[in-house]
Parts: C-alpha cells; structure tokens; sequence
C-alpha cells in the first residue's frame, strides 16, 4: 500500500470520471481505453481531448491500475508534473483493489516538490514528493516515481506497462490479481497507474544506482557476491514469471515462445532506413571515417570504399543480422526462451545505501532480493535467457556515462562461471519450488555452463548489435530528456554537436564497433 497525506480536500477525479465496469487487462485493455476516451471527446464536444477538465476526468482502470488517456504532462513544467503526479495518484487511492484501507487518503492539498533523476537514457524521470501542508509533525509524506516515455516509436509502451503490471503483481500483498508465483522483482517496486505520455511508480527509499565499476568492476569489494545476486534475480525473472498470454502465440495445441531479439533489430533498422533515407554523413570527415571504418570497410579489402550512404549502412547491418541469426540457430537451436529483461545494466540495477560491500563470504552477504533491485524493464520480451547474461556481461564495460565503452572490462572466464553457476542453483531451486523439474540431461554441470559459455559468445555479438542499431536510430530521432528534438537530432547526426551530453551516435558505433571485435575473434578461433 502507498503511503498518503490524509489531508481532507476533494478528491482530485471528479464523479464523471467513474471507470466503467468492464475489466480491461493487457495491451489491449490501454487501446480499449484510448478508444473510449477519444469516442466520449468527440461526443463532448468540449473542443479539446487535451483540456484540463476531459484529461483528468476521463479515467479507466486497466490491470487495477488507472489510466488516464488524455492526461498529457509537459516535462518542462514542474507544475505539471506535480499535478499529474496528484491526479493519478489520487486515483489509485480511491479506485485501485490493491488498497485495502478504508483511507483513501487525498494528495491534491499536498505541496509538490520535484527532482529530476538523471541516469535515464530512454525516458525523462522525476521524484516528486508530495508533502501534507497542514500536518508537517506527522511527517505524512508520498514520494513517487514518474516517468514520461521517451524513445518514441521504439517501444510498445502497452506491452511495456502491462508487462510491468503484471511484474509487479505479488502473491504475498493479496491485493492485485495474483498471477506470480513468486516475488520475481522487489516486493517494492509497483505501477501506481498510467497517463497519457508515461506513467507513476513507486518510489524506493534509501537505494541508489549501482557503478559498473565501483560495485561491478572486478577489484570491487564483493563484486562477487554483488554478481552471484544479479544471477538469482535473473533466474526469478526467467522462471519464477508467469508470463503473459498476450506474449506467448499457440500452436497446435500448446504455447510456442518466439524470441524477439531478431525482430527488433530488423525492425529498428527499417526505422533507421527511413530516418536517415537523405543523410549521408558527407559533411563530417570524422563521422564518415567512423562509418568507413566500423560499418563498410570490415568487407571490403581495398579499403577504398566512397562515403557509406544510407543504402551501404543498412544494408551492412542487415547482413550481419541474418548472419548472427543463422549462426546461433545452427549451433544451439534449443537455446532457452524466457521472458527476458534485455536490459540489465548498472544503472538499471539499485542497491541499499546504507549496505557495504566489504563482506567477503557468502553467509554474510549484503546482497540479497530486497538490498538489491532491478529495474526499468521497458525492453523486457521474449527472447534467450542468455542474452539477458551476456548483455549483463557486456554492461560491465560502461559507456552509459561517456558513449565509450571500455571492453577490457568485460568480465574473466572465472567470473562467468561463478555467475551461471548460481544461476543454474537459483533455476534449479525456483522450478523444484513450482512443482517443475528441470530437463533430464546426463550432462554435468560443467558441460552445462560450457554450452551456456558458448551461447553467451554469440549473444555478446548480439548484446552489441541490438544497442548498436538503437544507439544510431537513437541519434536520428535523438530522444534526450524526454525531448523529441529534429533539428537536434540532424545537427547531432553530422556531428555538430560536442560531448557534453551523451551521445547516441557514437554510443551505437562503438557499440557497433565491439561487435564486430567479437566477431573476427570468434572467426579467428574458430567458434563460428
């Protein structure tokens, strides 16, 4: 349950705003939603489905949460953001089932502080604290998360929120419709309800953003038993989630799991076609040597290749694709399928504040599930356990800080083997716990964790593909801050615009960059 000022002010969603009977859950359950609102606007007659009276009156709940659909929040605006943060909030108290008090409490009299959260590379973040002005000795305060959706186009924002509904539906509250098992994120963490352009989430007290190389790096205190927790969060998420109908296709009479990794690479590099079908990145010698070198000259020995146009770059990529593709199809066709995060890197990663990392043995661990939590699953689909580990691996080198990933930071044979250890006894542990046993095998461990390491080669190439092509589609429709900026986008794409803030170009070809390094070591040596 949500903390909540207990002020007495009217509650902030009017009666019209009564949600309608029927229960809407799923992807579907946010467009049905969206339908109606836009059917009621144009009955209204109000003149405008964005005016402060229909945007926050006009309210349906989906997966027991509320959604706003007209409600938009403008970032810039502090007031706006407060105010959203109220509205939606507000709703939750009086509407959600998950709140079992007979206090539905009221936030539209408390006084509204907000705070940027910086880190975010895909969405505007805002803490705001929503504090009783009537009542400062109570100390009766709300803080919540609220996150305005970026990377427009990129992501299903409905897949995105419903899957995040469904994660954060825990059988230990007894409050939301139980569909887990067990606790497969951080009995913390929860969607309070959606608007418009984003939506409102807990917010975790006393946690901050992990350091890939202060908590991960390999002379970290700890960074051991830091690792060994991100293996057992990982295997909850891959085993312990019952994953939902809407991702999941059948046929011939059972469930068929289709990983979407190749999908979305295809599809984001068709996007990227259409961003940048009339740049050729003539007017910046630098980024035209960057392209010669990362994207064209790998194939062409005579190394006299013209400046790579759209055509030669897409092109270039989607051989690579389809090469990857059949490459990991042919060496592991039955490689495990999961709902996966497809994201997890340190700053996706909150540890405790107040834990150290100077303990050094596994019975006196500061890392466990509630020290430790994952976050920000917006990319989170099926696809192959072990990408979800090797672009665990992958984040280890950094460059969410500096677009510059540093590869020799990539984790030791050694440390690979201790994470997929504990993630192979964390799997074991949550299948024997569902009443499932594990695949009778006459493999040893050993000769298990050998497969594992061999997958986990090939989607390390995948891992730098997949951010490869977001980073450069990032820069062509160069979503920062939650800004969706042209201008800023086709100045940042011929290099016009200096390091100072991060930069999406140069993230993806480096990203680029270390595929390519993967693939002609494993050539070399004859993995692939």
């Amino acid at each position: 349950m949500v903390p909540r000022c207990t002020t007495n002010a009217t509650n902030c969603v009017a009666a019209s705003s009564t949600p309608s009977s029927l229960t809407l859950n799923g992807p579907k359950g946010y467009a049905h939603a969206r339908i109606e609102a836009d059917i009621q606007h144009r009955h209204s007659g109000d003149g405008s489905a964005s005016s402060p009276n229909s945007a926050s009156t006009f309210l349906r709940i989906v997966e027991d949460r509320p959604y706003f659909p007209l409600l938009q929040l403008d970032p810039t605006k502090n007031e706006s953001v407060v105010d959203v943060a109220r509205t939606v909030l507000s709703a939750y108290n009086k509407n959600s089932r998950s709140n079992n008090s007979t206090d539905a409490g009221d936030v539209n009299s408390c006084e509204g502080k907000v705070t940027v959260i910086t880190g975010g590379l895909t969405n505007a973040l805002f803490k705001v604290d929503l504090n009783s002005s009537t009542d400062e000795a109570t100390n009766n305060n709300t803080s919540v998360l609220v996150r305005v959706f970026g990377s427009e186009g990129m992501i299903d924002r409905d897949i995105d929120t419903a899957n995040f509904a469904r994660l954060c539906n825990k059988s230990t509250t007894g409050g939301h419709n139980v569909t887990n098992q067990f606790t497969v994120i951080h009995s913390q963490l929860d969607l309070l309800g959606r608007f418009a352009n984003g939506r409102i989430e807990t917010w975790i007290p006393n946690m901050r953003q992990a350091h890939h190389v202060n908590d991960f790096g390999a002379t970290a205190a700890n960074c051991t038993e830091l690792s060994r927790e991100v293996a057992r969060q990982l295997a909850r998420l891959h085993y312990g989630f019952d994953i939902p109908e809407y991702l999941v296709s059948k046929k011939g009479g059972g469930v068929e799991m289709t990983p979407t990794l190749w999908r979305v690479i295809e599809d984001w590099t068709g996007e990227l076609k259409n961003a940048l079908e009339d740049e050729t990145f003539v007017n910046d010698a630098a980024l035209v040597k960057l392209f010669e070198e990362v994207v064209v000259s790998k194939n062409n020995a005579s190394g006299t290749s013209p400046a790579p146009t759209t055509e030669a770059i897409v092109s270039e990529l989607t051989n690579e694709l389809k090469w990857l593709q059949k490459v990991v199809e042919t060496k592991h066709p039955d490689a495990t399928v999961v709902f996966a995060h497809n994201d997890v890197n340190a700053a996706n990663i909150l540890l405790d504040a107040s834990t150290t990392n100077t303990d050094n043995n596994d019975s006196n661990s500061p890392y466990n599930e509630q020290t430790v939590c994952l976050i920000d699953f917006e990319y989170g689909a099926i696809n192959y356990a072990m990408f979800d580990v090797a672009n665990f691996y992958c984040e280890h080198c950094g460059g969410n800080d500096n677009a510059a990933p540093d590869y020799t930071l990539f984790p030791e044979h050694e440390r690979q083997i201790d994470f997929l250890r504990e993630y192979l006894k964390a799997k074991r542990g949550i299948l024997r716990a569902k009443g499932e046993d594990e695949e009778q095998t006459a493999a040893t461990d050993a000769e298990m964790i050998a497969r594992l390491l061999s997958q986990v080669q090939l989607f390390r190439m995948a891992s730098n593909l997949y951010w490869g092509v977001w980073g450069v589609l990032q820069a062509a429709g160069d979503v920062i801050d939650g800004t969706f900026n042209k201008e800023n986008a086709k100045l940042r794409l011929l290099g016009n615009v200096g390091m100072n803030n991060w930069d999406n170009l140069r993230y993806g070809m480096n990203r680029l960059g270390g595929y390519w390094e993967c693939k002609e070591r494993l050539l070399t040596i004859g993995e692939v």
